[in-house]
């Protein structure tokens, strides 16, 4: 009897925006809510996430839907206490998973946005593609 071998490939249809700022989450969600009029609002589950090493960590995240677009915005922390959400850019401490992706005009506005709040320090696009952790991202 011959094997057959099913191989998947995922598709990355989402845009990431890594942020750098020195604050807890939910002051994050607080300074865009205020500033760019948005509603993000704690899930009541933290999502679980898995390390290289295969031990199970929990973050929390923060959505905010769009009705129009029926897409999510969502605020992830990339520091837990047991690990990183992606470990290759640990200088980032949150990341904004946007579904569907935006177009790129839209991005650039949205990160010139971010980039306008005081508490951030930096707001920029990352592709997932070129992430080694990028399998942690898949849980939406």
């Amino acid at each position: 009897m011959s094997k057959k071998i099913l191989r998947i490939e995922p598709e990355y249809d989402f845009g990431l925006i890594g942020i750098a700022a020195a604050c807890r989450d939910y002051r994050l969600c607080w300074f865009i809510n205020k500033y760019l009029g948005l509603q993000f609002i704690r899930e009541e589950k933290d999502l679980p996430i898995f390390n290289d090493q295969g031990d199970r960590f929990e973050i929390a995240s923060f959505r905010h839907k769009i009705e129009a677009l029926e897409g999510d915005l969502y605020i992830l922390p990339n520091n837990a206490t047991s690990g990183f959400l992606a470990p290759e850019i640990k200088e980032i401490d949150f990341f904004m998973l946007c579904t569907p992706e935006m177009n790129k005009q839209d991005e650039k506005d949205f990160i010139k946005a971010l980039n306008q709040i005081d508490i951030i320090q930096t707001a920029y696009a990352i592709d997932p593609n070129s992430l080694k952790s990028k399998d942690n991202f898949l849980i939406f």
